[in-house]
């Protein structure tokens, strides 16, 4: 922990920064996060003034210094109350949409050159439906160039090709029906931020619809594997660049940005090669993680101690974890034996010699420790 925010936050924050650096540095009109900032409704104080600062720290390594717009997306929403979500107090830095929304912006000739309509979470109407309710009854009252829209939506996008327990979400949207809604409204691209993998659909008549994906991962539950770590076949670190400039149907370009990596495995090799290829070759910060059968957690504890000697120098942070099916099964065998025994000392003393514990504690005292506290519990 450092100024209340832990490790893996401030780095974080930190790839947020970078991302804002780059629409500082292409002279970007603007800079949208289409929801989920925030992983909980309600942050700590000190992580809120994190990111505060991460916009100072990207305008500062910048240009320009584009307006930073943000959606609410479902994670950081309380509920569907005007202002009960998390994003209130970034009210001072960015621009927040808790309600579907159009907006303008305007070139140095002070004219309207790009529409953006905002889409953020909503609780009560399923994304099949909610986006073309939500476009019917939102007025734009400047007049912008034709092509010149985009929609940001805090959706996942949905196809043939979405597994099987995403399809029909409420937080939801067939790609075909998304089309559909903006060519009624004359809107060329779509953005949208929600689901963690990033996907691209492009339609005929020049539709194009862009599912960023996440700027970072979070944990373990959002892995990466020694062969994804690349910027081709990355699924995480997406920051996406609309230029009106490029054709229609291809404006928008995607920019893999480094940061936390998260890789898992039951092979302290794979987990070498990830720490070689995220860190060395791609500037990653890796957080590895070794599963092992109980046994073999000391073993494999001092191979991922070695390779921190040989890998000097590179950010990486390891951890050696017993598989938990293993601990299950050592437990229930000790449980099997405890209950076969004739009197509860002896099952006691069976319990404690059979289950699963580090190497380097004394069974012995482990026994002698819970006699002592059961002979309490009676006295």
């Amino acid at each position: 922990m450092k100024a209340g925010v832990n490790l893996r936050a401030r780095l974080i924050v930190r790839v947020l920064a970078d991302a804002y650096m780059v629409a500082c540095q292409q002279d970007c009109d603007a800079f949208v996060i289409p929801g989920d900032l925030f992983d909980v409704v309600r942050p700590e104080p000190q992580l809120i003034a994190a990111v505060q600062q991460a916009f100072e720290d990207g305008a500062g390594r910048g240009s320009g210094r584009p307006r930073v717009f943000i959606l609410v997306g479902n994670h950081e929403q309380a509920s569907g109350e005007p202002g009960d979500h998390a994003l209130g107090p970034l009210a001072p830095v960015a621009d927040v949409y808790e309600r579907p929304l159009v907006k303008a912006v305007y070139g140095d000739d002070g004219e309207a050159s790009l529409a953006m309509y905002m889409l953020p979470y909503s609780p009560s109407v399923p994304g099949n439906d909610y986006v073309e309710q939500a476009l019917a009854h939102i007025e734009l009252n400047v007049s912008v160039p034709s092509d010149e829209s985009i929609l940001f939506a805090h959706l996942g996008v949905e196809d043939s090709g979405t597994p099987v327990w995403l399809r029909g979400a409420h937080d939801s949207v067939k790609a075909t029906v998304l089309a559909d809604a903006m060519r009624k409204m004359g809107i060329s691209c779509a953005i949208v931020g929600n689901w963690h993998d990033h996907r691209v659909w492009r339609f005929d008549d020049g539709i194009e619809i862009v599912q960023c994906g996440a700027l970072v991962p979070t944990g373990f539950d959002n892995p990466s594997t020694p062969t994804n770590l690349g910027p081709d076949s990355d699924p995480y670190g997406s920051v996406i660049v609309w230029d009106s400039s490029r054709p229609r149907g291809h404006r928008c370009e995607r920019i893999v940005m480094n940061g936390p990596r998260f890789v898992q495995s039951r092979s302290v090799s794979d987990v070498c090669n990830a720490i070689e290829t995220g860190c060395a070759d791609h500037g990653h910060k890796v957080f590895a993680r070794v599963i092992a059968s109980a046994d073999a957690v000391p073993s494999i504890t001092q191979s991922m101690n070695d390779l921190v000697s040989v890998q000097a120098g590179k950010d990486f942070w390891w951890e050696v974890v017993a598989d938990h099916d293993d601990v299950k099964k050592r437990v229930a065998s000790a449980a099997m034996s405890a209950r076969d025994a004739q009197t509860t000392d002896r099952a006691l003393a069976e319990y404690v010699f059979e289950m699963p514990l580090d190497d380097d504690l004394d069974r012995q005292r482990v026994l002698d420790l819970a006699r002592q506290c059961i002979a309490g519990a009676e006295g």
